[in-house]
């Protein structure tokens, strides 16, 4: 879904980006995406909801690792809109877990 609407805001501001990039890229990328979506989604429906400690730590730091990265990238390639979108999602996606934090403590 992301790399749909990175694919037409970039088909509206650049028209040579569909030139330069291969559309092959995109199925691989979106089925990645796809696949790391349905792997949140179980450890988020089963371990997470058993609130097991390990499962926090997973998804906080797939978040995590996942906005320096992509962030340090759009920021060295100047992609600011994109650095926009990471801090919006990050926010939502941390949001919960923070919020959910004091329920993983060990005790």
């Amino acid at each position: 879904m992301y790399s749909i609407i990175k694919l037409i805001l970039y088909f509206g501001v650049w028209r040579d980006f569909l030139k330069i990039q291969k559309i092959g890229i995109y199925g691989v990328w979106d089925a990645v995406i796809f696949g790391w979506g349905i792997f949140i989604a179980f450890i988020a429906y089963y371990p997470f909801k058993a609130k097991e400690r390990w499962a926090w730590y997973c998804i906080a730091s797939v978040f995590v690792v996942w906005f320096v990265i992509d962030t340090v990238v759009s920021v060295y390639y100047r992609v600011g809109f994109n650095v926009s979108i990471n801090i919006t999602l990050l926010w939502f996606a941390l949001l919960p877990l923070i919020l959910t934090r004091k329920h993983f403590r060990e005790s």
